[in-house]
């Protein structure tokens, strides 16, 4: 069939309206909070009964807040480098300060980056941060954050990452919250007989849970100064918000007091594996937004750079992409998303999916938790027969991806 003139023109008229239509949206930059010492069962949006983080919750109701996120070894600066890198805490240590971070892929995108607070990946910054502030005191990282994001202008993409450790003593004001307040919904006990590092405090556990429960708010109002500023430049609807953690914190839990290295042997329990995550942007990500899938902290640097349009370092790596799911969006059918979570610390390595929970040890002792039924990790299954298949399967699973990464 002939087309006439007029129909031609009609619809090449129609072909910028259409590349129009389907072009991409301008990149978002990009501020990834990280706490040290944050497990997701400390926070409101996440359970938690007895401390108060308004802020973060208000965060969490505005996108999309991931239900199982597990950090890849559980002592705040080996799981920074792997949230950064995309790498293992194995990886790592083959190519120690060579392996290149978020901020060099993203400042080679044309990206203007900053970092503010702890740090503890060498004598840095470099790593294509131009903007550099290395302080572990909260309210001086939010201060030296402000100052860059006072710099920054509509349009003109940047990567901050904003990187809190825990105050030792939070201000009167905050602490002055929790006096009279009942710690009994935290679920701690007593001193457990295998407790190392901050068995001392274990002594006066009340005290230090009232402590801790005061530096976590302290925190949260720091990350509503970061939101504010945002606010009042006019880059909030343009920014990607990432939250998360290094790793959680014990909190009397289990008896103890600390991340991963409270016990001996060092513990892979959920309080320190498992920390929040909750991504926001604008009308992108919808609000309210509760995701199931089981996500790991090395995925982060391959879903901010997808959401980035930047490319990932190449190399084997182990993390993917859940930008779909942050999105709010289904994964192809060819290549649905795996609910796996791995994790290492020295000699031990750990899998966990949505319903059970592996960790081996060198020498023993291992464990196996059914955390659908069991979500505090009381019950050692490891030597129960009945659960003979489904620790066989994740051991598989396991020697698997130990093997390749």
């Amino acid at each position: 069939m002939r087309l006439t003139r007029r129909e031609l023109l009609l619809g090449s008229a129609a072909l910028p309206l259409l590349a129009a239509e389907k072009a991409p949206p301008p990149r978002p930059s990009v501020l990834l909070i990280l706490v040290d010492g944050l497990g997701a069962h400390m926070l409101g949006c996440y359970g938690n009964r007895v401390i108060r983080t308004p802020n973060v919750d208000v965060l969490c109701r505005s996108g999309a807040r991931f239900v199982r996120s597990f950090v890849a070894t559980p002592e705040p600066a080996a799981s920074r480098a792997t949230l950064l890198s995309g790498l293992t805490p194995r990886q790592l240590a083959e190519r120690p300060g060579q392996a290149p971070l978020l901020s060099d892929v993203l400042a080679a995108a044309g990206y203007d980056c900053g970092y503010c607070g702890a740090w503890d990946l060498g004598a840095g910054p470099d790593h294509g941060i131009k903007f550099w502030e290395r302080s572990p005191e909260p309210a001086a990282a939010s201060a030296k954050a402000l100052e860059f994001l006072d710099g920054r202008k509509p349009g003109q993409p940047f990567f901050l990452t904003v990187s809190y450790q825990l105050p030792v003593m939070a201000a009167p004001q905050y602490r002055a919250l929790y006096r009279g307040v009942s710690l009994d919904p935290i679920g701690w006990e007593p001193a457990a007989p295998n407790a190392t590092a901050g068995k001392g405090i274990l002594s006066d556990l009340e005290a230090a849970m009232r402590g801790a429960a005061a530096s976590v708010t302290a925190v949260d109002d720091e990350v509503q100064r970061l939101i504010k500023k945002l606010d009042a430049r006019g880059l909030r609807d343009d920014t990607l918000i990432v939250f998360t953690a290094t790793c959680g914190e014990m909190l009397g839990r289990h008896g103890l007091w600390g991340d991963g290295r409270a016990s001996d042997p060092p513990n892979m329990f959920d309080e320190v594996v498992g920390v929040p995550m909750i991504w926001q942007w604008g009308r992108r990500v919808p609000p309210e937004s509760v995701r199931p899938e089981v996500v790991r902290s090395f995925d982060v640097l391959p879903t901010v750079c997808a959401l980035a349009g930047a490319n990932p370092p190449a190399g084997p790596a182990p993390g993917r992409s859940y930008a779909p799911a942050v999105l709010n969006e289904r994964f192809p059918k060819k290549n649905p998303w795996v609910d796996l979570a791995f994790g290492e610390f020295g000699k031990i390595r750990m899998v966990r999916d949505k319903t059970y929970k592996l960790v081996l040890r060198e020498g023993g002792p291992n464990e196996l938790y059914d955390v659908e039924h069991d979500p505090r990790e009381q019950v050692n299954q490891y030597a129960n027969d009945q659960f003979l298949v489904v620790r066989n399967g994740l051991t598989q699973d396991l020697n698997g991806w130990s093997k390749q990464f």
